[in-house]
């Protein structure tokens, strides 16, 4: 199937809005700074593939990268999406995003750039993340 070819029993607009509700709850969960509420958006077997790291697989891998980011600051994201599209069960979302972590000490620090994100639909209009890569625009430090 093709994305644009969908049947007389698929509701795309229903799609869509699960696919928002992933990316919208997974930034409040984030923004929450709960390493457990942002992980439940992953499936089991999911792949986090933070900037500078090793592939965090599995829910609980992906958790403990949550941990450690959370321990670094005070969270401010936003995710802001691009272009989407979604073939059967499956589905990317890519989008720019600009994140603003302040420490307990120091000045903030802020990064931006850009994301994709995989889903996997598992019932219904319930879809979890399975792949997120995410790539600073930001130099080096």
């Amino acid at each position: 199937m093709s994305v644009t070819d969908f049947t007389e029993t698929q509701d795309f607009a229903a799609t869509e809005t699960g696919l928002a509700r992933v990316i919208k709850g997974w930034v409040v969960a984030y923004n929450a700074r709960s390493a457990k509420d942002t992980a439940a958006f992953f499936a089991d077997d999911a792949i986090l593939y933070p900037q500078n790291a090793e592939p965090a697989k599995g829910k609980a891998a992906i958790e403990g990268v949550m941990k450690h980011v959370f321990g670094l600051g005070q969270m401010e994201f936003t995710f802001t999406p691009i272009a989407s599209s979604i073939s059967g069960d499956f589905a990317y979302q890519t989008g720019a995003y600009v994140q603003t972590i302040t420490p307990a000490t120091g000045a903030p620090i802020e990064d931006r750039g850009e994301a994709i994100i995989i889903m996997k639909r598992v019932a219904g209009d319930e879809w979890r993340i399975i792949h997120d890569m995410y790539n600073s625009d930001l130099p080096a430090a």
